[in-house]
């Protein structure tokens, strides 16, 4: 259940078979501890982000709606493609300006996604140096976002 985040057992598994799990006595205890070349640190270092922690990310850094994190979550070059938009269009660090945030999740979520769904199959050629520009042009006024859409 995603909402209550709980697993809810499908059906009752009685014996061993149900598992189709056998023991092998040939194959030997692994202890980790022992393994000189293991480095827990780079392991974890090495695990993607999960996506509820990713939705917090959003929503603590960015300051995102959850239903922006949500859309923004359900694909990584997407996720990835607003975060490097939203630091070339800003020249600070954490929080970002609210204005470079907010249209750029208007640009992205509202036509540049819907435009992407439309062409499905066709790689998109969207780089985020060019979004930031169209972005830091809406920002400065010299633009409205009919004008960026079209862009």
């Amino acid at each position: 259940d995603k909402k209550k985040l709980v697993s809810i057992p499908m059906r009752k598994k009685e014996t061993s078979t149900d598992y189709r799990f056998l023991i092998d006595p040939d194959i030997p205890p692994l202890v980790l501890s022992q393994t000189k070349d293991l480095d827990v640190e780079a392991l974890l270092a090495g695990v993607p982000e999960l996506p509820e922690q990713a939705k917090q990310r959003l929503a603590d850094e960015y300051g995102l709606k959850p239903n922006i994190c949500e859309i923004l979550i359900s694909d990584q070059i997407e996720m990835r493609l607003f975060e490097d938009t939203v630091k070339a269009a800003s020249s600070s660090t954490p929080p970002y300006p609210k204005h470079v945030v907010e249209f750029t999740t208007k640009l992205l979520c509202n036509d540049i996604f819907a435009l992407k769904n439309e062409k499905a199959g066709e790689p998109h050629k969207i780089n985020s140096r060019h979004l930031a520009d169209t972005v830091n042009t809406l920002a400065a006024g010299d633009i409205n976002m009919k004008m960026a859409k079209d862009i």
